[in-house]
């Protein structure tokens, strides 16, 4: 399912939420493209999340420093990471770096 975001007006109505809101919609934003990857790359990657909240040692361990964080595995180890958000370009670009 396809989810059309507006982002400025997202932005701008958030006023009230503050930061959150901002956060929200970046993560939104982001989970939409790497689930958008994970259709056009089925069989080819695997994509997992975690909640660095439930898992408070991961973050140190791969040097993450912000939040969303989008890091590329091959054969076990970091070919890539990249924080925030990103046009789509960009992260079907690191996957293909990554299966290529």
């Amino acid at each position: 399912m396809r989810e059309n975001l507006d982002l400025d007006k997202k932005i701008i109505s958030s006023k009230t939420e503050g930061v959150k809101g901002i956060i929200k919609t970046v993560d939104k934003l982001k989970n939409f493209i790497v689930e958008e990857m994970a259709d056009t790359y089925d069989g080819k990657i695997k994509i997992a999340k975690m909640n660095v909240d439930e898992n408070p040692s991961t973050p140190g361990k791969y040097g993450v420093r912000g939040i969303p964080t989008l890091i590329l595995f091959k054969k076990g180890e970091v070919v890539d990471q990249v924080v925030g958000a990103v046009p789509k370009s960009q992260v079907k670009g690191l996957i293909e770096k990554a299966v290529g």
